[in-house]
């Protein structure tokens, strides 16, 4: 009997909710989990109606988390979007297989000007365009010098690839 209300009469009308819900907006497989327990569906259905959502790819972490690491990316910091991601229930498994290479690329820019005020000096930065397409598209657009630009730049390592520089490292010492 309690199965059958469950299928046939709440299962849809979480079902129902679970659309209205996402019709304003993106919500990770948490949210949703909380929302339905806080409208008071049962856990049954609860698990029912995400695994709905889940099939029909309405919710999708991972899609999710690479959005909004998207659209926040240059107000925050990763690491404070990976932090914000975790609090909405994204797993840390699933934050690791986003492509983070712009992690780097945002320390890179603090690490130079931290150098250039304690120094006075522009630092040379051994970074190789293989390392991530942002840096592979300044390579091509500026080669390894960059000194007719706003912030003058050299990068002599930019056209080496990892192997080049392992190949160095064995026939140097």
């Amino acid at each position: 009997q309690l199965e059958w209300i469950y299928e046939e009469l709440v299962f849809p009308r979480g079902r129902n909710y679970l659309i209205y819900l996402l019709s304003s907006r993106d919500y990770t497989t948490k949210e949703i989990e909380d929302k339905l327990r806080k409208a008071g569906y049962p856990a049954p259905v609860t698990e029912q109606v995400i695994e709905y959502g889940m099939e029909k790819h309405y919710l999708d972490d991972l899609r999710y988390a690479e959005d909004y690491i998207r659209c926040h990316k240059g107000k925050k910091s990763i690491r404070q979007l990976c932090y914000q991601l975790e609090k909405k229930g994204i797993s840390s498994y699933l934050l690791q297989q986003l492509s983070l290479e712009d992690e780097k690329e945002e320390l890179v820019p603090m690490v130079k000007k931290y150098y250039e005020k304690k120094t006075g000096r522009k630092p040379i930065i051994a970074t190789m365009a293989s390392e991530s397409a942002i840096r592979t598209r300044k390579w091509l657009q500026d080669g390894c010098n960059a000194f007719n630009v706003t912030k003058p730049h050299s990068n002599p390592m930019s056209f080496w690839t990892e192997q080049d520089v392992l190949e160095y490292i064995v026939t140097r010492h």
